[in-house]
């Protein structure tokens, strides 16, 4: 058999060879791999250990020292550099910001206002504690629908409650555009779903209309809401969609607002959406599963404000029209612009 043959040069002189690098505070960091006297002016990634240091918002750095050069974990090493995301000589990654964006997001019904102490019971406790697994300490943020958004600390946990302290306002409510959704009723959990889109993609009212084809002839308004403050959490909306009380048809065209132009979605057809957009208050209209009668329709139609508009030649659900029709006016009229 042949003989065992002993290292390369090559693996020899990388044991032996040390030189020094420089952090960016100055302190010299022993490393492996390198020529005599070699320097770089960034240190690598690779051989600091970091510390995140959330409260002073800065990023610590201390230097690792040298261990005996093992050809194994230098082909890991290898390896890693090609999945890390700052490679071979990479920079330092960049401060954090605070509070991080990951931090959770509660709504309140009341008043906020900086070193306000906030109780916090029921279904939102069992979500900060028993879902997000926070501790005291933890920051949230709260927004109120009224003064905006709220940086908060949870200063005591309880089992099933915990109180937070208000600690800085991040921002003021938002500027909501000036848009609502007549929506017919359809099925409850299509009916949810249309209600958590609108507010995600940006309405200022939601109004239930009721149609002679409606499946269903009544709506929980403490449903929707819920489902609304859900997605305003989600969305990192700070202003969240008036819910109006189901209304009849007959009745929303007779008490019709005077300045606001009423978007029709007939699937019979009108003018396209994107043409017939005016720079006005507006409303949309969408109709129930079965669409609306042919006395209904010409109803709407013969309303002053009214403007019948298509969605394209397909006929689409009323869910499905509902979140098109918004979006296609957010982006023309609303802050999507």
């Amino acid at each position: 058999p042949r003989p065992r043959q002993a290292p390369a040069r090559k693996y020899r002189a990388r044991k032996a060879a040390t030189s020094q690098l420089a952090d960016r505070s100055g302190q010299a960091v022993q490393t492996r791999g390198e020529p005599a006297g070699a320097y770089r002016p960034v240190p690598d990634a690779r051989y600091l250990r970091q510390f995140e240091c959330w409260s002073k918002n800065t990023v610590r750095a201390e230097p690792v020292e040298a261990q005996p050069f093992n050809f194994f974990k230098q082909k890991a090493r290898k390896r890693f550099d090609k999945l890390s995301p700052t490679g071979i000589g990479g920079h330092m990654p960049a401060t954090p910001s605070w509070p991080p964006k990951s931090t959770p997001r509660l709504f309140v019904d009341r008043l906020l206002s900086e070193n306000d102490e906030v109780d916090i019971d029921g279904s939102a406790a069992h979500y900060m504690l028993g879902v997000m697994r926070l501790k005291t300490g933890a920051p949230v943020k709260l927004f109120d629908d009224r003064s905006g958004e709220y940086l908060a600390t949870i200063t005591t946990a309880g089992k099933r409650d915990l109180v937070m302290t208000v600690e800085a306002k991040l921002r003021e409510r938002e500027r909501v555009p000036d848009l609502w959704l007549c929506q017919a009723l359809v099925k409850k959990d299509r009916f949810d779903w249309i209600a958590e889109k609108a507010c995600e993609l940006g309405i200022a009212r939601f109004m239930p209309v009721m149609t002679a084809r409606c499946v269903v002839d009544k709506v929980k308004e403490d449903r929707l809401r819920a489902q609304m403050i859900e997605a305003a959490e989600q969305c990192e909306r700070t202003a969240l969609p008036e819910i109006a009380p189901l209304t009849k048809l007959g009745a929303i065209l007779k008490d019709w607002p005077v300045g606001r132009t009423l978007y029709f979605c007939d699937e019979r057809g009108g003018a396209p959406f994107i043409d017939a957009l005016k720079p006005s208050a507006a409303a949309i209209l969408v109709g129930p599963e079965g669409g609306f009668t042919d006395d209904e329709n010409a109803a709407i139609r013969a309303h002053p404000n009214t403007v019948a508009v298509s969605l394209g030649p397909r006929i689409l659900r009323a869910d499905t029209a509902a979140v098109a029709s918004i979006s296609i006016w957010m982006a023309s009229n609303g802050d999507w612009a």
